[in-house]
């Protein structure tokens, strides 16, 4: 999920898509418009960046928006 950008479905409640998202395709970070100040987010992209940092993978980056 670091590699794709991939956006736990536990987050996704309330979030607006910003583009179209085939059927089948994973939805992504980078797919919604999120609130960066959110806890839960702030939480859940600390642990993407340890994870990453710690397993040598880069993370997909999105923004907040």
């Amino acid at each position: 999920s670091l590699r794709l950008g991939g956006l736990p479905i536990g987050l996704a409640h309330h979030l607006k898509l910003v583009r179209p998202v085939a059927i089948g395709r994973p939805l992504t970070w980078a797919d919604v418009a999120f609130d960066g100040a959110s806890a839960a987010i702030q939480f859940r992209r600390e642990m993407e960046d340890r994870y990453a940092q710690k397993l040598g993978v880069a993370r997909v980056v999105a923004e907040a928006g």
